[in-house]
């Protein structure tokens, strides 16, 4: 019959005149990788490493999570960058269109202090992964260790270190302090005849991938571009960040996303390291690649989650939430779902301590969380299974 097919039957939206983007919906639509992937056929950062006669990176990593760097001292016949090689370089630096946002710079490379373990202080160059790897251990770090700052309550603490060099408006290490509360809150919240209080905290992660970052940065002499092959999610920040740091033309760098073996959030971010590696290409005028290895992964790549919860509900006798009290504290602010709230009252702060920064990661472990608990706990009383329900009641 025209205009119906059977249950599986294939469909190319087009070919039959529908052209709009309706003609998608609710169609299957095949991926168009996935079979030279599982025939072993994909083409990874390693697999264009290979293609490549190149320089191959390793980087020299603080081993203390605070301390001040004193001096990076590199053996004779040892080619490497450090801090000083790259003073023309811009850091990176996070913005948000918050007026109450601490904006936090950071090098490219280690240069007066070291701030987790696992910070890169210094690049070394050589001609195989395993030269460059004997070369990385020549190279020895002068530093003052200092007291880290590894607990929120140290973080926030009167009188606490801190963890950058910068001018905190309001408690310290603290960069962003976002409070909110709806008109009525104050009412409803009062008046309610019961509320739960829940208190959950969701510990560091890391997301693991099995294929590790990379990326490969090759020169073209007759152009003077740099083509980028990372193993990343977000391509096109890559190539604004770097042109932003090196202060290059975007026609002079070109980004490209192979096969990526597993991410879930990790590769979103600029690498400090990607910038290295294009610094160094156009310093050289050479490939120059670099392959994180498993223990890079998990001390140096970004980690997620790390945040604490106190939620405070206030329910009707039928278990209807009716206004919700959030004091949310963070590593990293993740939001992944919304929920319908007449009232709310809300602080959300985020915290620098001397650990790997963190990003959005795939996976359970967020405010979704504890909302789901503290709705199953005031369920449980409305149900009778519980002793929940009264003012002031934790579960």
């Amino acid at each position: 019959m025209t205009g119906e097919r059977q249950a599986g039957e294939r469909h190319d939206p087009g070919t039959d005149g529908a052209t709009t983007a309706a003609a998608w919906v609710g169609r299957s639509v095949r991926r168009a990788g996935d079979a030279a992937i599982l025939r072993g056929e994909g083409h990874y950062v390693a697999d264009a490493i290979a293609e490549q006669n190149c320089l191959h990176a390793v980087f020299v990593r603080s081993p203390v999570a605070a301390g001040v760097l004193r001096a990076v001292d590199v053996a004779a016949g040892v080619w490497a960058l450090t801090a000083a090689d790259l003073a023309g370089v811009a850091g990176i630096c996070p913005t948000m269109d918050r007026p109450d946002y601490v904006p936090v710079t950071m090098p490219v490379l280690a240069g007066d202090a070291v701030r987790f373990v696992g910070e890169p202080v210094a690049m070394v160059l050589a001609a195989s992964p395993a030269a460059a790897l004997d070369a990385a251990e020549q190279v020895r770090l002068d530093i003052d260790r200092g007291q880290p700052v590894l607990s929120v309550a140290d973080a926030i603490r009167a009188g606490a270190s801190q963890v950058h060099d910068v001018a905190f408006p309001g408690d310290v290490n603290t960069v962003v302090d976002g409070k909110l509360t709806t008109p009525g809150f104050a009412e409803v919240f009062e008046s309610a005849p019961a509320t739960v209080t829940v208190s959950c905290r969701c510990a560091r992660q890391s997301a693991l991938p099995i294929e590790t970052r990379g990326s490969l940065a090759v020169y073209e002499r007759a152009t003077g571009r740099v083509t980028l092959t990372t193993s990343t999610q977000v391509p096109h920040v890559t190539r604004t960040g770097i042109c932003a740091a090196l202060g290059i033309p975007a026609d002079l760098l070109r980004v490209v996303a192979p096969d990526v073996g597993g991410a879930f959030g990790q590769k979103m971010c600029l690498a400090r390291e990607d910038i290295a590696l294009v610094y160094a290409a156009r310093l050289l005028r050479r490939a120059v690649a670099w392959v994180e290895t498993r223990e890079e992964n998990l001390k140096a790549s970004w980690h997620s989650r790390e945040q604490q919860y106190t939620l405070t509900g206030a329910f009707d006798p039928d278990g209807r939430l009716l206004a919700l009290r959030a004091d949310i504290g963070t590593a990293h602010p993740e939001v992944r779902e919304a929920v319908q709230l007449p009232e709310l009252q809300a602080e959300l702060a985020r915290w620098q301590r001397d650990f790997r920064p963190t990003v959005e990661v795939t996976g359970w472990g967020d405010a979704a969380a504890a909302r789901r608990l503290i709705l199953d706990c005031q369920a449980a009383w409305v149900a009778g299974r519980g002793t929940t329900g009264g003012r002031g009641d934790s579960c």
